[in-house]
């Protein structure tokens, strides 16, 4: 998947106006970045770590950097790529790429089923 952050980088994310909410939600992706950053010091192979960081980057508006850090996930976390296909579908639906979305959805549904 090498081109797939690149292909997203000119579209214009869907917002959610609700200052609660967000206010809350960053407030959480802002510990679990504070957790990443400090359980990738030790151990640069953590899948959840880089899907921590991809909330983060996420919630402040960097599609780009997300995308990166679910790549790293899906390298090294392969038992559990349908997580990481969920938020990588969750990120693309944000930029309105529905088909993708769905698309990553599928995948993930077909990888849980054959658990």
């Amino acid at each position: 998947m090498p081109s797939i952050s690149t292909r997203y980088v000119e579209q214009q994310a869907i917002r959610i106006d609700d200052e609660d909410i967000n206010s809350l939600i960053n407030i959480n992706y802002n510990k679990q970045a504070l957790w990443s950053i400090n359980e990738l010091h030790y151990n640069r192979t953590s899948w959840l770590a880089y899907v921590y960081l991809s909330r983060y980057f996420h919630s402040n508006f960097s599609y780009g950097n997300a995308i990166d850090c679910l790549r790293c996930a899906l390298m090294y976390g392969s038992n559990h790529e349908d997580i990481i296909l969920i938020e990588l579908a969750n990120i693309v639906f944000r930029y309105g790429y529905i088909h993708d979305a769905i698309i990553f959805i599928e995948k993930a549904l077909d990888y849980h089923l054959r658990l």
